[in-house]
């Protein structure tokens, strides 16, 4: 049986869901299986089912493609454990295919795209794209698929996926899994092998049409419970937003708008449109519906918002409250700015609200990358009075890390000019400083002499040969080297002169003890770059470059004596990544 829960309010749901958990009980060995759409939510979820219970164990949280395919394999045991028609393995085998097609009629669009020169980046970014649509038709036009491998392709994109399953008799991609799962689940008279017990989908926003379809088939033999945050117990599925109503008058040459045009509220028409889509689909949906509805309230201004669209109609104009701060705009000229004036909103709700806590609060951007240095450099470094704790949730993690932007910075050490910021931007990585015996006041150090020594970009005479200037080793980093390296090596003067010559080389003054250690450790440092700038510019094989890449992050990184297990997880991170880039190109 389907049913599906309804409400306005997240924790309503997830208390539904404890009391169908705590009144009935799978057996001890069985697993619920909870399939949401964020690891936050996952994580949220765990958390509130543990303070209604006292514990939360044996349960899983997959994603919904993630779960529909380990059911495929319950199901049939020998479909592999990646799919080799998933995004990854299909944008190398369009990668490697491409050249070639840019030969054939009928793939003038490709060959004009890529231009004259063979860019490899452009043409692997352009794979990546291709690769990234026909998953999406997998989802959302799999009547496409099918028409191009029963031969029914006009377009060029339906004969190049024609291309990719040529050689596979029975391509075992989602869409082909999806229309034998459906078959089977419709055809079957008793529970198929791999159903799980129950199954439970939270706050899902949006689905693919043939997942719905394949969950309520599976609902013949099962109790799934969806829970459906929604933000009006009436039926929204068919609002229209000022713009459309004016669209369709113009077009049906109306003098009036169509008074059975449901208008509503018009922050839920214009902004909602994807939930009406997905809530309209769950209403074609076989189910039972239980209902757990709040309601808003009107104390403050949220509040009457909220009110206004759950009553699906616009309240008057009003004025505002000077005590009401609950809905603020705030003009700022900086992100930085945007990120202080929020800290001291926070302290103030916390105090203001001894009952509210950290893990109640949700802040929400655009692109939270912009963002993300700016929190770190203002909830990071509050004092210890006002520090509040908090998590960046869904970055691509590069810019708040230091090791993963000295990774991205080796990665490029090919097209490095050895300028001397990027070079001394490294160095302020802990899991470097740590491989090659540093610290933050040798940087400083190292940063001086940079100054002293006028060392601006460049490795060497060769360096500066290679990008076709004179070959010259003047202000690069060999020429710095060799004075700090002197002024290890040579006595001190003595008449007393700060400055000392030898082969018209002028020596750094006051290098000795730690000192030339640091220089020691600085030679090896900028030595090794060079070495790996030269090991990262010839071409290899994927499997070779998984060695070398390896090998790269040993001679550059060293984490296990830090303090801080973040690093030695994104670096076991960075290792699994290159593993999974073999695990995709052995699929292709």
């Amino acid at each position: 049986m389907l049913k599906i829960v309804y409400s306005n309010d997240s924790r309503q749901l997830a208390d539904w869901l404890a009391e169908q958990f705590q009144s009935e009980p799978l057996s001890p060995f069985s697993t619920e299986h909870i399939i949401v759409q964020s690891n936050e939510l996952s994580r949220w979820l765990s958390l509130y089912l543990a303070n209604k219970h006292g514990i939360s164990a044996n349960t899983e949280f997959p994603f919904p493609s993630a779960y529909i395919w380990r059911l495929f394999r319950h199901i049939w045991p020998e479909v592999p454990l990646q799919s080799p028609y998933a995004k990854e393995p299909i944008s190398w085998r369009l990668f490697a295919l491409l050249p070639e097609l840019r030969q054939e009629e009928g793939y003038e669009a490709i060959d004009a795209y890529l231009g004259d020169s063979d860019d490899e980046l452009k043409r692997f970014q352009l794979a990546e794209r291709l690769a990234d649509s026909f998953d999406q038709y997998l989802m959302y036009r799999p009547d496409w698929i099918n028409d191009w491998e029963n031969g029914q392709a006009e377009h060029w994109q339906g004969k190049l996926w024609q291309r990719l399953v040529q050689d596979d008799p029975e391509p075992q991609h989602r869409s082909r899994l999806l229309q034998q799962l459906n078959r089977l689940l419709t055809e079957a008279t008793e529970k198929p092998t791999g159903l799980p017990e129950r199954l439970s989908i939270f706050g899902i926003s949006s689905l693919p049409p043939v997942y719905l379809q394949t969950f309520s088939l599976m609902a013949r033999f099962l109790d799934i419970t969806l829970f459906y945050l929604s933000p009006s117990e009436h039926y929204w599925g068919d609002l229209i937003d000022q713009k459309q109503q004016q669209r369709q008058q113009l077009e049906l040459s109306l003098e009036e708008p169509d008074p059975l045009e449901e208008v509503g509220h018009p922050l839920l028409a214009s902004l909602g449109k994807q939930g009406q889509e997905f809530f309209r689909q769950l209403q074609d949906l076989p189910h039972e519906a239980d209902t757990c509805f709040v309601e808003p309230g009107i104390d403050h201004m949220l509040s009457m918002l909220k009110q206004d669209m759950f009553d699906l109609m616009p309240s008057e104009k009003q004025p505002v409250a000077a005590e009401d701060h609950s809905i603020s705009i705030q003009v700022c000229h900086s992100p930085m700015r945007e990120m202080e004036i929020l800290h001291d909103q926070l302290l103030a709700l916390f105090a203001e609200n001894p009952d509210l806590s950290p893990t109640d609060i949700v802040v929400m951007t655009p692109d939270i990358d912009v963002y993300a240095p700016w929190i770190e450099a203002v909830f990071a470094a509050a004092e210890p009075g006002q520090r509040i704790p908090f998590s960046i949730a869904d970055s691509s993690g590069q810019q708040e890390s230091l090791l993963l932007n000295a990774w991205f910075s080796l990665l490029a050490l090919p097209q490095s000019r050895f300028d001397v910021e990027s070079i001394l931007e490294l160095l302020s990585c802990p899991a470097i400083q740590q491989r090659f015996k540093l610290d933050e006041a040798a940087v400083l150090w190292i940063r001086d002499w940079c100054q002293q020594t006028r060392i601006r970009w460049g490795h060497d005479a060769n360096d500066k040969h290679r990008l076709e200037l004179p070959a010259n080793d003047a202000n690069t980093w060999q020429a710095g080297l060799d004075r700090l390296l002197l002024g290890m090596a040579m006595p001190l003067s003595e008449t007393g002169q700060p400055w000392r010559l030898f082969d018209d080389q002028l020596a750094m003054d006051g290098i000795s003890g730690d000192k030339a250690r640091i220089v020691a450790s600085l030679s090896l440092f900028i030595e090794r770059l060079d070495i790996w700038q030269q090991r990262l510019s010839q071409p290899r094989s994927i499997s070779d470059w998984q060695l070398t890449l390896n090998d790269c992050l040993d001679s550059f990184f060293e984490t296990e004596s830090l303090d801080d297990p973040i690093f030695e997880r994104e670096l076991i991170s960075i290792r699994s990544q290159l593993q999974r880039l073999i695990d995709s190109t052995a699929l292709a």
